[in-house]
């Protein structure tokens, strides 16, 4: 088979009915819209009713949503660092491992920023 030929299709494929209702994200179809965006205003409102009504924080949390835009610059840099160093067929105790890494970096530069008073603002 050539890169240029797609693979066979799908034995589930070929008894499929195509409709609009289909949900795909590559397609960019309606349902899988209406979905995300549902999903995305439950979590809104969870998030809403528990931290603002209730008043329950998490100091994780507070960390990493005080300073966002420093948080998405210095994860971009932790990544270049860390990313070479886990190769692509990582077993899985690797892979948790790097992540675990890659979060505490991120999170003690976010805290520190904190703790100093750093915070960058749009």
């Amino acid at each position: 088979m050539t890169p240029a030929e797609s693979p066979p299709p799908d034995a589930s494929d070929r008894f499929r009915q195509r409709n609009y209702w289909m949900m795909s994200q590559k397609g960019g179809t309606l349902s899988y819209h209406l979905f995300a965006a549902g999903l995305a205003g439950f979590l809104f409102v969870l998030f809403y009713g528990i931290c603002d009504r209730i008043r329950w924080n998490l100091g994780i949390f507070r960390t990493l949503g005080s300073n966002a835009l420093a948080g998405y610059l210095i994860h971009m840099w932790v990544d270049d660092a860390i990313g070479p160093l886990v190769p692509k067929d990582a077993p899985p105790w690797y892979l948790l491992g790097a992540f675990g890494i890659y979060f505490l970096i991120t999170y003690l530069l976010l805290r520190v920023m904190e703790k100093q008073g750093i915070f960058l603002k749009v």
